[in-house]
């Protein structure tokens, strides 16, 4: 007989056996991988174009065509920023580990 490790979460841990919420977080869990390498690859690319345009002499504000593309460059002066956070409750959706 083969064991199956099954962590526990906690001492206290309730288990729901609801077919569809566990559809709806393992086609979560497939998304959430590929939103993932999505925003990878699209950091990559960004700095890969940066590194392009920093070689290029654009100026400030000053709108530049490149094919389907507009590229303007701004400058953002420093600021000090507050804002207040209004109460909530946050949910945490995690995978056990395999």
């Amino acid at each position: 007989m083969e064991l199956v490790p099954n962590p526990q979460t906690s001492i206290y841990e309730q288990v729901i056996d609801d077919p569809d919420l566990e559809a709806a977080l393992e086609r979560r869990e497939g998304l959430r991988v590929k939103a993932s390498k999505a925003r990878k690859a699209l950091e990559e690319t960004t700095g890969h174009v940066k590194a392009i345009v920093e070689g290029l002499d654009l100026g400030i504000d000053a709108p530049v065509r490149v094919g389907r593309f507009v590229l303007t460059q701004r400058r953002t002066e420093a600021a000090e920023i507050a804002f207040e956070r209004a109460e909530s409750t946050r949910l945490s959706i995690r995978k056990l580990p395999q």
